[in-house]
C-alpha cells in the first residue's frame, strides 16, 4: 500500500528531525489507497470535493480510500461532493475557485468530461457556489485539450488571485473579474518539465 509506506517514511523523517507532528497512516489493506489529487478541501465551507472514477482498473483511489479521508477528516457525508470523471486528480477537470479568506465562490468545470456533472452542479449550487461551465479544451482528458495542450482547469488560487498558463474564453475571465477574482497569468513550462501542472505541483491537501 503506498500510501501506508508514504505515510510511514514521512513519519520516520520527521521523528528524526525531532519535528513533532501527528502523522495520519492509513491501514496498510491492498484495497484502500488513494493520492492528494483525489481531494480538495476548503476549511473554511468545511466541504470535501472528491475526484472518483469508476474504473477501477485505472483508479487512482478506491471507495475504502476515499471513506478512510472522509472519516480521518471527520467530514459529513453531506458535505461532501463527488466529481465521476475518468483518467486522474480533481484537478483536471474541476477547479474551485476561493477568494481572500479562502471561500469558494465559483466552480470551474467541464461538463463533458464529468459523468455526473448535473449533480455536482446541483450540489455545489445548493452551497451558493456559482457554477462556470468551461470548455473540455481547458481540461485533461479529452482531444481537443491534447491538441491545444491548455489545461488551463488545472490552476491554483493565491488568496485573491487565480494563476494560470494561459487565459479562459473572454466571459469566463469576464466573470471571475465581476466576482473580485485577480488574474496572473505566467509561464508554467517548467512545471510540466517537472512531471506536472501548476496544481499537481502546488497541491494543498
Amino acid at each position: 500500500n503506498q500510501a501506508h509506506t508514504i505515510g510511514e517514511i514521512v513519519k520516520n523523517k520527521l521523528e528524526s528531525l525531532s519535528i513533532n507532528r501527528n502523522v495520519l497512516i492509513p491501514p496498510n489493506e491492498i484495497d484502500l489507497y488513494f493520492e492528494g489529487g483525489d481531494f480538495r478541501y476548503s476549511p473554511a465551507d468545511n466541504l470535501l470535493s472528491i475526484w472518483f472514477n469508476p474504473d477501477k482498473n485505472s483508479s487512482r483511489n478506491s471507495e475504502s480510500g476515499i471513506k478512510w479521508v472522509q472519516n480521518e477528516m471527520n467530514i459529513p457525508i453531506n458535505n461532501c461532493i463527488y466529481v465521476h470523471s475518468k483518467w486522474f486528480h480533481i484537478d483536471t477537470v474541476l477547479w474551485l475557485v476561493t477568494n481572500t479568506y479562502g471561500k469558494i465562490i465559483a466552480c470551474l468545470a467541464c461538463p463533458d468530461l464529468i459523468a455526473n456533472y448535473d449533480d455536482v452542479a446541483n450540489q455545489y449550487a445548493w452551497y451558493g457556489i456559482q457554477m462556470l461551465p468551461i470548455n473540455s479544451k481547458y481540461g485533461i482528458n479529452s482531444p481537443d485539450s491534447e491538441e491545444k495542450g491548455l489545461w488551463i482547469v488545472n490552476t491554483l488560487n493565491i488568496n485573491e488571485y487565480l494563476i494560470s498558463g494561459w487565459e479562459f474564453d473572454n466571459e469566463t475571465e469576464g466573470i471571475l473579474k465581476d466576482l473580485g477574482i485577480k488574474r496572473r497569468i505566467i509561464d508554467v513550462s517548467e512545471f510540466w518539465l517537472a512531471g506536472g501542472w501548476i496544481h499537481c505541483l502546488t497541491n494543498q491537501i
